[in-house]
């Protein structure tokens, strides 16, 4: 069976979200409306272990089944935050919760994979949960370093610009 394949939800009664322990999440399609693009898995009961050292490995399937770029890749240069993020983890009771909102700092969120296979560095990755026992992958853009350059050198050329300097 491809990667493709595996895509999709699965169903618990019960989950214990050990430190350590390591979560693979595929994405196939990068709209965070499309539900059956990445992984979500069905809760009845999720208990965190109480720590917050909690893995996810971010891995992109192409349309083939195998790494690769996603569909909807122009989506990248939108960004994700709270519920209108990926929802991953669609539990319904929440044991020792991280928190409600921002809650990435409870997550090791490993990229590296998604970002090589296509081809994007520029994207930051965190977790927000609603408080309700829904947590979302969350996306936020980050300009590329060239974006940088192009801001910083217009300064300078008003900086030095010796009219932009007269009174």
């Amino acid at each position: 069976s491809t990667s493709a394949e595996a895509i999709g939800s699965l169903t618990t009664n019960t989950l214990n979200w050990n430190s350590g322990g390591v979560y693979d999440w595929e994405i196939s399609d990068f709209d965070p409306s499309n539900n059956s693009g990445y992984d979500i898995l069905n809760i009845t009961n999720l208990t965190f272990d109480g720590s917050n050292n909690y893995d996810i490995n971010i891995l992109p399937v192409n349309s083939s089944g195998g790494a690769g770029n996603v569909s909807n890749y122009a989506n990248t240069g939108n960004n994700y935050s709270t519920t209108n993020g990926f929802l991953f983890l669609d539990a319904g009771s929440v044991t020792n919760s991280p928190g409600t909102g921002d809650v990435s700092s409870f997550f090791n969120i490993r990229s590296a994979d998604y970002s090589y296979q296509v081809g994007h560095w520029y994207g930051d990755w965190g977790v927000h949960h609603d408080g309700s026992g829904n947590f979302y992958l969350t996306y936020s853009v980050v300009p590329e370093p060239s974006t940088y350059a192009m801001v910083f050198g217009l300064f300078g050329i008003i900086l030095l610009n010796p009219r932009s300097r007269t009174s």
